[in-house]
């Protein structure tokens, strides 16, 4: 029996070093919506900056986003993990200057992201349970 219990003991113990080793959370919120063919992904990090990704070939434009990291910048007004009103402020942009025709696919390849904060464009977020809402949109939490 004391072996029994020896052996029980090690196994759970085996067990929560495991279960300790698993990845870890760094703190990032994800949300993704589609619309018009493309998934957008708005990812919040803990240092009070965002990213928004978009993939997809949209219905309206024709144009096709490959992996493009459309825009970046800062947060403020809540943490996005809970329910809040985040004013978030665009400091990078894709550079579509070039005019992109139907059929082209972008990539941060050929639309470079360019600071554009002296523009201070900024919008507002509005985070409630699992959906995030801005302009319109509402995205789920990933």
């Amino acid at each position: 029996m004391k072996k029994t219990l020896t052996l029980l003991a090690i196994v759970v113990m085996i067990a929560f070093v495991f279960t300790g080793c698993g990845e870890k959370d760094d703190g990032t919120t994800v949300f993704t919506g589609t619309g018009n063919g493309v998934t957008v992904t708005f990812t919040f990090y803990p240092d009070g900056t965002w990213s928004e990704i978009q993939n997809g070939t949209s219905t309206v434009v024709g144009v096709t986003f490959s992996d493009l990291t459309n825009s970046r910048g800062t947060y403020t007004g809540g943490n996005p993990r809970n329910d809040c009103v985040l004013s978030l402020v665009i400091t990078h942009a894709a550079d579509t200057s070039w005019g992109p025709q139907r059929g082209a696919v972008l990539t941060n390849e050929n639309c470079p992201l360019v600071d554009v904060s002296r523009s201070r464009v900024t919008f507002e977020a509005i985070i409630t349970g699992n959906t995030m809402s801005l302009q319109g949109v509402t995205l789920t939490r990933q």
